[in-house]
């Protein structure tokens, strides 16, 4: 086969694609054999370590499955991570429907698919059923160089990046009033365990970056920083291990850093 993929000069996953969707191989027998099945038996590779924060930040275990739902704005990202984990697998598409709540939920893409192992090794790290609930620990889980890429991860599904006009006042020693503007400039990530975000900021503060753990009014807490100074180093770390990122937000964040301070 693979001289079929180099004369015609197509991709192996595509073609693979292909053939099961004509019948000339078994869906679920191609599926299997795809799966990185070992993804996190251990976490020794950039897309291992961002996947891992992805799914701590939007993922969820479902049975015996492993899934992903994303907005359909975000398609991309969940295509690189298929492409990775499961290549064969499809994408399921859910649209635009009002909720029992009477919400309206934006049209969402979810990946997901069936796999023992990799089930079972979240389990075993503590990241499985019910897990945005659950004390979550990456110490010894995640390898400090590969802690780049997975905090990009864990971002990338549940951090921000934002800027703002200030305008300050501020009082002269003759007595009168004057004021001053200023963009202001935060990065945080967001979630209901503390824990995982004191580990975070422990690697930052390690890697001399100014950062510090807080709660918000929600009952979630955040770790972060609103300094240009501190937000422009973890922007000189974050994208250079590997091409693995969601574009919009790599966007904005590089949009962000072209404002003067």
């Amino acid at each position: 086969m693979k001289d079929v993929y180099a004369k015609y000069e197509c991709n192996q996953n595509a073609m693979n694609y292909f053939f099961a969707e004509k019948g000339y191989i078994k869906r679920g027998n191609l599926r299997n054999s795809k799966i990185k099945k070992d993804i996190f038996s251990p976490i020794n590779t950039p897309e291992a370590a961002y996947i891992l924060g992805f799914y701590i930040a939007d993922g969820c275990v479902n049975g015996n499955k492993f899934v992903i739902t994303l907005s359909e704005k975000d398609k991309e990202i969940l295509e690189k991570i298929r492409d990775y984990m499961s290549p064969v697998t499809k994408l399921c598409y859910k649209p635009e429907r009002v909720n029992k709540t009477g919400i309206t939920t934006h049209p969402m893409y979810s990946f997901s698919f069936a796999c023992k192992e990799i089930v079972s090794r979240l389990e075993e790290l503590g990241l499985g059923q019910k897990k945005t609930y659950l004390e979550k620990s990456i110490k010894n889980i995640v390898p400090k160089e590969l802690m780049w890429d997975f905090i990009r991860g864990y971002w990338d599904g549940d951090g921000n990046i934002n800027s703002s006009e200030v305008t300050k006042s501020v009082i002269l020693k003759n007595g009168e009033t004057t004021s001053y503007q200023y963009t202001n400039i935060g990065f945080t990530i967001i979630s209901k365990d503390p824990l995982i975000l004191e580990e975070l900021n422990e690697f930052f503060l390690e890697s001399g970056i100014s950062t510090h753990v807080y709660p918000d009014s929600r009952g979630n807490y955040l770790v972060g920083t609103h300094s240009k100074s501190e937000v422009e180093k973890i922007y000189n770390n974050l994208y250079t291990s590997s091409n693995l990122y969601l574009n919009r937000k790599r966007i904005k964040f590089d949009e962000i850093m072209k404002i003067p301070r």
